[in-house]
């Protein structure tokens, strides 16, 4: 079963905000794009290997956590793309969305990629990467009075990787159509040793849900140099909205969006702040009357705290269409 799912990163949302509200001329801007990027890919790539697991369907009791993040006893942090615990044994797996062609270096513990136009990047080696997570789930498995065996893997979804020759023991290294033929291999080898009940696998699944904690993932930048307003999405967001007849109109698509001033507001909470006072929400969207900001804002139907002048409206993190 899968009792942690996956995740889209809220660091995604941030730049695309970012990115938006920012003048394509700001330094900035290209370098949010690129991580973007890098960003978006590493989720794609992540969501490979998740349907891998499901199109499995795996026969033997089972927990699947993606996206796990917690703390060592030093105050570390360990992102865990994928834990999987069963009654035999214990995979830990890195997930990667190289594309080109890919080398370790076991002297030099580096990760270098070739790419097809001829540049080579290097890389912190994700096989060190997961040698660590794997030390970290050893460690709680042994705080709990188990001694079971901690597989790892780092596994490259993009198809268009490709793997060099590497002499590593330790650590699996395949392509995600391999997964299901790895599983049923540590199956066989480990089917002998079960040595607790299912509760008992649930209740080691429920202690590393208890220790995730997402450290919430900040941006850089002076927010003076973000554009405000609500903006047009059919413009590519390069125009602003105006507030008519209790509307939101682009001047010049015409676009009709009442969505718009959600996706401002969640910009708003990524970038500013979580919650909003009747003044900042007018200096934000250009809405020049105080009652017809508050008629807006309580349409929303955001909670409140305060009253009168210091009352502010909290933006939920999932906003809906109304």
């Amino acid at each position: 079963m899968i009792l942690l799912e996956r995740l889209k990163p809220e660091k995604i949302a941030l730049l695309e905000a970012a990115i938006r509200r920012l003048s394509s001329k700001d330094p900035l801007f290209l370098q949010f794009q690129k991580q973007l990027a890098w960003a978006k890919s590493g989720y794609v790539g992540e969501k490979r290997v998740d349907r891998e697991w499901i199109d499995m369907k795996i026969q033997f009791p089972h927990i699947l956590l993606h996206g796990l993040m917690a703390e060592n006893d030093q105050g570390f942090q360990h992102q865990l793309d994928t834990l999987f615990l069963s009654q035999h044994f214990v995979f830990v797996l890195e997930i990667k969305y190289y594309s080109g062609f890919i080398e370790f270096n076991e002297q030099t513990h580096q990760c270098i990629k070739k790419n097809f136009d001829g540049v080579v990047e290097s890389y912190s080696n994700p096989i060190d990467q997961v040698r660590r997570h794997r030390s970290f789930v050893r460690q709680q498995l042994l705080k709990l009075g188990i001694d079971l065996p901690v597989e790892c893997a780092v596994v490259f979804s993009n198809p268009k990787s490709i793997l060099e020759r590497v002499d590593v023991l330790d650590v699996h290294l395949f392509h995600v159509t391999g997964l299901r033929y790895k599983l049923s291999k540590m199956l066989e080898k480990y089917k002998m040793q079960k040595i607790f009940s299912e509760k008992e696998l649930m209740s080691i699944g429920y202690h590393f849900l208890g220790m995730h904690h997402i450290k919430p993932w900040k941006i850089s930048l002076d927010r003076k140099n973000l554009r405000t307003g609500v903006l047009c999405s059919e413009c590519n967001f390069r125009e602003t909205m105006k507030y008519k007849y209790g509307r939101w109109i682009c001047m010049k698509c015409g676009n009709d969006n009442r969505v718009a001033i959600l996706e401002a507001l969640n910009d708003y909470r990524l970038l500013w702040n979580d919650n909003i006072s009747n003044r900042e929400f007018r200096e934000f969207t250009g809405v020049e009357s105080k009652d017809a900001a508050s008629r807006i804002l309580r349409s929303l139907g955001f909670k409140s705290v305060g009253t009168f002048k210091d009352k502010r409206y909290i933006i939920p993190s999932e906003l809906k269409i109304l």
